[in-house]
């Protein structure tokens, strides 16, 4: 008899892809409606980003404040987390290896060799959870995912790297369909640009000004 988790959405030993590859018809017509949007965007010139500084400052935060350890910790156990705009460094998978995680799937459209990144975080013994790693525009992804479903770290995405506004708003509404209720979304901002307000998320810890704190969110599903 398969075991659900508190949602009946995902038995505890299924791996929430496989979700994503098996639709319901109606998530289906949601998909092909965003995946022709996505087709559709007309294209920007490309704007190179380096995910690596603010992963760092993620990972800062998450090893050197109590309040935030013992938020995730509580959380995240047992569960998945989606990092979009992963890139192909292990800060933020280092600082899961202390929460007992169920799965961190990194999500990102540009790899540069997808099968390396895959090969090198795998072999590290210290990553005890599932890891898995998609190519694909974030958007995409998420229309996939069932209702409260997952957690999302998002570290270093603002409007100067997504610079379309109606990408902008179809994703904060994704974000806000999958995250789980009482489930987090979590990241660090970009000094440039505020990223994601939502107005179904409280805020569970604000960082101080001027500190390597300010760019910190953490906010929880209503």
């Amino acid at each position: 008899m398969v075991k659900f988790n508190e949602n009946n959405l995902i038995p505890q030993n299924q791996s929430i892809l496989e979700k994503v590859n098996n639709p319901s018809l109606e998530r289906q017509i949601k998909i092909k409606e965003i995946e022709n949007f996505v087709r559709n965007l007309p294209e920007l010139p490309h704007n190179p980003f380096c995910r690596e500084p603010y992963s760092k400052q993620f990972q800062y935060i998450c090893e050197k404040r109590p309040e935030v350890q013992k938020i995730l910790a509580k959380k995240l156990t047992n569960e998945t987390v989606i990092d979009l705009g992963c890139g192909f460094c292990d800060y933020v998978l280092c600082s899961l290896d202390k929460f007992n995680i169920k799965e961190y799937i990194g999500v990102d459209n540009n790899f540069p060799n997808l099968e390396a990144v895959k090969k090198e975080n795998l072999a590290k013994k210290e990553h005890h959870y599932g890891i898995d790693y998609i190519e694909s525009d974030m958007l995409t992804f998420l229309s996939k995912l069932p209702d409260n479903s997952v957690h999302i770290i998002m570290n270093g995405i603002d409007q100067t790297i997504i610079r379309d506004h109606q990408y902008w708003g179809k994703l904060e509404k994704e974000i806000t369909r999958v995250v789980k209720r009482g489930g987090i979304f979590t990241g660090y901002d970009s000094a440039y640009n505020k990223s994601i307000e939502l107005s179904d998320f409280n805020k569970l810890y604000s960082g101080s000004k001027k500190s390597l704190d300010e760019y910190y969110f953490l906010l929880e599903k209503k």
